[in-house]
């Protein structure tokens, strides 16, 4: 299909109401038969008040049980876990800070058993932000990373800004090289993880617009984007620019004010449909815009509902109160000091949404600690407190089927992550990551 102008297509876009189709969280077991094993990795899950003590660990599915493989070689506040089921690739690391440098240690969905580790240097007196890591899948299937530092020797005195430096790193190689403008287009995100764990989330602001009607375009000044963004956005200066998920088959925005300009009530996202080049509108139930993340066509998210103004100094007070008296389980904080901590309610209503079909799927878990994990095979991988489920996707019949209780056992309460890839080698033995 040849490509249209995104502005003669705003103007004829209307809202998609798409079939919505529900399920209630079944009960029926079954082990893990399948040719390919699932992979999990639990870790912390509140942004700035990491434990030194937390681990992130990796765990494989066995039978209706877990093996631990070993905990994955990060520290400090500055992790990040990012897996790209598209490109097949797990990054995780840890930026140690200004003149540190980043360690980064890759997982290909493909050989588990073969992780690499790397390592990017920094001068003394540059810094890279955790944010600023954007993961690029070249045209060329050349893998990089997308680095942005600041360079705090290097200050505007007039404006107050320091100079960036972009630079990409080969996957392979470990080369690093000064980035070429065109770069940004090659960024891929897939979004944020479920109970937003930390260092996870990888979306980045297109356009930061300010309330005295000027705007700052924060990538474009720099790597142009090599697309149009959509008219409503700049028809309402006003509203800073999003992207929150980019993969092979499908680009979402958003912003603060686009999310709640629909339905009380709902959060609304704009998806741009790479197969048949055309964008739309598509409204989740929930005004607390929670997790999002996409699987390929597939975008996921929960219904999370925003604490009112009038009870959040209530909330903020219970949560203090919890973290200084301890509350956790194990090694990490509960759900529902979590919960506190981010002022929202979730209701433990599960959104599965088909870009290409414009079908959204609802899973009713009656528990607000449950995300999902997965989506591959038109099968959704999903965690509901302390168990993980497992559901086919029929999209002609438009439904759920086939309801399978996966594992059951406390340590599934902070698993965020999961991906599919081979069984480990006979004579294998854990820790993956070895000292």
């Amino acid at each position: 299909m040849k490509a249209r102008s995104i502005y003669s297509s705003i103007l004829a876009l209307a809202i998609a109401v798409a079939s919505v189709i529900y399920v209630v969280a079944g009960r029926e077991t079954s082990n893990d038969k399948g040719s390919q094993s699932l992979y999990l990795i639990s870790g912390e899950v509140l942004d700035n008040l990491i434990r030194a003590d937390s681990p992130v660990r990796f765990h494989k599915l066995h039978e209706n049980g877990l093996v631990n493989l070993g905990d994955l070689p990060i520290t400090g506040d500055r992790a990040f876990i990012r897996p790209y089921h598209d490109y097949g690739l797990v990054l995780f690391g840890s930026n140690l800070g200004a003149g540190e440098g980043v360690h980064l240690d890759i997982i290909d969905m493909r050989s588990v058993w073969e992780p690499r580790s790397l390592y990017y240097p920094l001068c003394d007196n540059c810094g890279v932000s955790v944010s600023g890591m954007h993961f690029l899948a070249r045209e060329d299937k050349t893998l990089q990373i997308l680095f942005n530092s600041s360079m705090q020797s290097d200050l505007d005195l007039e404006t107050g800004l320091r100079r960036r430096v972009f630079q990409t790193m080969n996957l392979s190689t470990g080369e690093v090289k000064d980035s070429h403008r065109g770069d940004q287009r090659y960024v891929a995100s897939y979004g944020m993880a479920g109970a937003r764990a930390t260092g996870t989330g990888d979306s980045t602001t297109l356009v930061r617009n300010h309330f005295d009607g000027t705007n700052e375009a924060v990538v474009a000044r720099d790597m142009p984007l090599g697309w149009d963004v959509p008219a409503w956005f700049v028809e309402n200066p006003l509203e800073s620019i999003m992207r929150v998920i980019e993969n092979q088959s499908i680009r979402v925005l958003t912003s603060a004010g686009f999310s709640r300009a629909g339905d009380p009530g709902t959060s609304r996202y704009y998806f741009y449909n790479k197969l048949d080049d055309n964008w739309h509108i598509h409204a989740f139930d929930g005004n607390g815009s929670w997790a999002i993340r996409g699987f390929g066509e597939w975008v996921v998210t929960e219904e999370v509902h925003r604490i009112p103004d009038t009870e959040v100094p209530e909330a903020r007070a219970e949560f203090h109160a919890r973290w200084r008296s301890g509350v956790s389980d194990n090694e990490y904080l509960d759900a529902t000091s979590r919960f506190l901590h981010f002022e929202v309610r979730p209701t433990g209503r599960l959104l599965i949404y088909n870009v290409f079909e414009r079908k959204e799927f609802v899973i009713e878990t009656g528990e607000p600690d449950s995300e999902v994990l997965l989506v591959e095979n038109n099968q959704v991988y999903y965690r509901v407190d302390d168990s993980i489920y497992r559901e086919e996707i029929d999209l002609r019949r438009e439904q759920l089927t086939n309801t399978t209780l996966l594992v059951s056992a406390p340590e599934v309460r902070h698993m965020h992550w999961a991906f599919l890839g081979p069984p480990p080698p006979e004579k294998w033995e854990p820790p993956l990551f070895k000292d």
